[in-house]
């Protein structure tokens, strides 16, 4: 009888489709679908890097700080749920509000000083089929207007028996 071993796959990092330069205080930005529904991974190394605007004094986490969060679907599609997304004592509308989902917080980028680069990172387990990130800015002022210096990277990973 032959052995099986198994062990993890990674993917290669990649970027999440967001915009969060130039992201208002109290904002939210939510990102482009992420499709598993294919490749079915369990898991994900979560990457996030803000740059704090002229201003960082605090708000919504006690200190100045920016909260990621996941939002996962219900019915399998990439729309309808995500339409309408109630974030932390507001909501943000994307188109018809037919659905709601809870986002669920994976970590909060805590960022005392102004026009200061900060990075993070999260993991998640149990990944749906069809899922978001949503970014809250509660730093006190506008993030940065510089694209590259803000970025949600991730990579995902399954185990594989060969």
């Amino acid at each position: 009888m032959p052995t099986l071993t198994a062990k993890w796959i990674y993917t290669a990092s990649q970027t999440v489709t967001i915009t969060l330069a130039s992201l208002a205080n109290e904002g939210l930005a939510l990102s482009a679908s992420i499709d598993n529904s294919t490749t079915g991974f369990y898991s994900l190394d979560l990457q996030i890097q803000v740059k704090t605007g002229t201003v960082s004094t605090g708000g919504l986490y006690d200190s100045a700080g920016v909260g990621i969060y996941l939002i996962r679907t219900t019915d399998g599609s990439t729309s309808g749920n995500f339409d309408r997304v109630l974030g932390p004592g507001q909501s943000v509308t994307t188109g018809a509000t037919t659905g709601a989902n809870n986002p669920e917080l994976l970590t909060i980028v805590h960022t005392p000083a102004a026009a200061t680069t900060y990075k993070a990172s999260a993991r998640i387990e149990n990944l749906p089929a069809i899922f978001k990130f949503m970014l809250y800015n509660g730093t006190g002022g506008t993030l940065d207007s510089t694209a590259g210096n803000h970025y949600i990277k991730y990579a995902s990973k399954h185990l594989q028996v060969v």
